[in-house]
């Protein structure tokens, strides 16, 4: 068996017991050949480790029934951490807690089915990015302070919506600027000037998605000449009218990975979920492939067994 055929079998896994081979292992060169020592190789298959058939569980092969379903998925942790966000702020009691879990439940199944009604055909950035789920589940939430808790509260809520809208806005913009000069090689002050510009005439359609500004280095958001060129020289110009600009859209809404049975989701939204989910279609026949999800419900027996392994 040659080295190459010896390095493919144990790659496969299928090398087992003793396996002898000639292998040349740089013997002096001779005319009309070269010298070849014969060693014995011992090759043994490694025994699946228990902790790791343990933790095998987590990946799942699962297809929701429709195209609203895998978005709801997506949705979920968007519920989960902005409802965070309404505990902290809101401080809502427990018959509110549930009231406004159960609501929710219901917001973010009809945001699910609008997305997934209106995002698969052409429509105008502006309204691509007021189906910005992020942007409808806060503002579903607002909706729900305001029936459920008291006006003190919901007031409380929306001024901490207005900081973190701001926050993000100056953060994309910051970020946009830090593209912008990867490409013209900006003054501190044009910076400075240029992110001014942006934040005052600001559009969400120019960063759906703050991961977006990262990962698409070949386009630039279509903003409009009059926010950028003024504040630039000659040269810099001639670099800003020659960048390929489009508002680019991207589907993960800065997350990463599907997770089902989050453990930091709320009871309250738990119990909210499973009761909606009895009604749920089945899921569709895996005919286009399948979508792999995280089940973070089968990470506590699979610790145990692993702690269980090692004893």
């Amino acid at each position: 068996m040659s080295r190459r055929n010896l390095r493919t079998a144990l790659a496969a896994g299928v090398a087992a017991g003793v396996v002898t081979s000639a292998i040349a292992i740089g013997g002096p060169q001779q005319q009309g050949g070269s010298t070849v020592v014969v060693q014995k190789v011992e090759v043994k298959t490694a025994e699946a480790k228990p902790a790791a058939k343990a933790f095998a569980p987590l990946m799942k092969i699962a297809r929701p029934a429709n195209l609203a379903q895998t978005y709801l998925i997506q949705f979920r942790p968007i519920l989960r951490a902005e409802y965070h966000v309404v505990r902290a702020v809101c401080r809502p009691t427990p018959e509110q807690k549930k009231a406004i879990a159960r609501d929710a439940e219901k917001m973010v199944r009809k945001a699910a089915e609008d997305y997934a009604g209106k995002m698969n055909r052409p429509i105008p950035p502006a309204q691509r990015a007021a189906l910005d789920p992020r942007r409808q589940i806060r503002d579903g939430l607002a909706d729900l302070v305001a029936k459920h808790c008291s006006g003190e509260a919901a007031d409380r809520y929306r001024q901490e919506m207005a900081r973190r809208a701001e926050a993000r806005k100056r953060l994309a913009a910051r970020n946009l600027v830090v593209l912008l000069d990867q490409r013209l090689i900006l003054a501190p002050e044009q910076r400075e000037k240029i992110e001014g510009s942006l934040i005052e005439h600001w559009d969400d359609s120019w960063s759906p998605s703050l991961l977006s500004i990262g990962t698409n280095t070949r386009y630039f958001p279509a903003i409009p000449d009059s926010y950028v060129a003024p504040f630039l020289n000659e040269a810099q110009k001639t670099v800003w009218q020659a960048t390929p600009r489009a508002n680019f859209f991207s589907n993960s809404f800065d997350n990463r990975g599907v997770m089902r049975n989050d453990p930091l989701e709320d009871e309250e939204l738990r119990e909210a979920r499973l009761e909606a989910e009895k009604d749920d279609p089945k899921p569709a026949p895996n005919a286009n492939g399948p979508v792999l999800i995280f089940d973070a419900g089968a990470v506590a027996p699979a610790a145990k067994a692993a702690v269980k392994t090692k004893k």
